[in-house]
């Protein structure tokens, strides 16, 4: 029987930006997705108008795909499929904030405890330094 990881999810947050409020749970990607993703962000900043259509598309079935929950609610105060479907019926700005999101999240992941650790859970936001910082280089 051979090994197979456990599915891990990212819930980004949108604090202190148009979409504070916004929690969005998405699946941790294959390094084959994750440079995918990159590449087709990058793609769609570099393009304007129609001729960012096709990447766009492309981005948000990605986006779409990854999605696993999210607290987004409609006009109508019911909630939102997590899904393509669902990402598409909301603003650019939205989408490509939880695209960029998701980028900046899987590429900042810190490597995972050693095997020897069997306390909590490997946490998935960066760690803070919680002495203050010395003055000066020499103190």
């Amino acid at each position: 029987m051979g090994f197979k990881p456990e599915e891990t999810h990212f819930v980004l947050k949108f604090e202190g930006s148009a979409f504070a409020g916004l929690e969005a749970t998405v699946r941790e990607l294959s390094t084959g997705e994750l440079l995918d993703l990159a590449e087709r962000f990058d793609t769609v900043k570099e393009k304007t108008g129609l001729a960012a259509a096709g990447p766009v598309k492309k981005l948000m079935e990605m986006v779409g795909d990854g999605l696993v929950e999210w607290n987004l609610t409609g006009r109508d105060d019911q909630p939102v499929s997590a899904s393509y479907e669902g990402l598409v019926k909301q603003p650019l700005r939205l989408s490509l904030a939880i695209a960029g999101a998701w980028a900046q999240a899987m590429g900042g992941i810190e490597a995972p405890l050693p095997t020897g650790s069997s306390d909590g859970e490997t946490s998935l936001e960066p760690s803070i330094p919680m002495e203050p910082l010395s003055p000066s280089p020499g103190s």
